[in-house]
């Protein structure tokens, strides 16, 4: 009888603390997807207050700090950018116009960069993050006329 009780303590000592890591990268992973949603999210937000401003009052440092604090990132790490596109050709100026019968296009993108610490990072193949980081982009983009 002391003997199976030994194997028992020995099979808990053993699946204990590999469930406790499993279930630990499980959060790790969920955290990380729920901050790439946040961050996607915070763009598609950007690009639906561009959408409500309509051309007039389109505004890129207006959209990039909407988009910094959604994303709770600094505003370096948003990009804005507004073109016009006539015929599929990009223009040098979005204020500028098209000829005469060309299809018009004027376009608004946002980018956000972002990172992710992973609480289990030591544990990660190298190369698989940098300076302890995974690091990705939430984009979003709106063609307003």
């Amino acid at each position: 009888m002391a003997e199976s009780s030994g194997a028992s303590l020995v099979e808990t000592a053993i699946l204990v603390p590999t469930i406790l890591m499993l279930m630990a990268g499980a959060a790790d992973l969920a955290l990380g997807f729920w901050l790439k949603m946040q961050t996607q999210q915070a763009a598609a937000r950007a690009i639906e207050m561009a959408y409500a401003g309509g051309l007039e009052r389109l505004s890129p440092d207006d959209l990039r700090s909407e988009a910094a604090s959604a994303a709770n990132v600094a505003r370096d790490n948003v990009a804005v950018a507004r073109w016009l596109e006539c015929n599929g050709t990009v223009q040098a100026s979005f204020e500028g116009s098209c000829n005469s019968g060309e299809t018009v296009g004027r376009y608004v993108s946002v980018r956000i960069s972002n990172a992710y610490q992973p609480m289990l990072a030591p544990l990660l193949p190298e190369g698989m993050t940098k300076d302890g980081a995974i690091s990705f982009e939430g984009f979003s983009s709106l063609r307003l006329q």
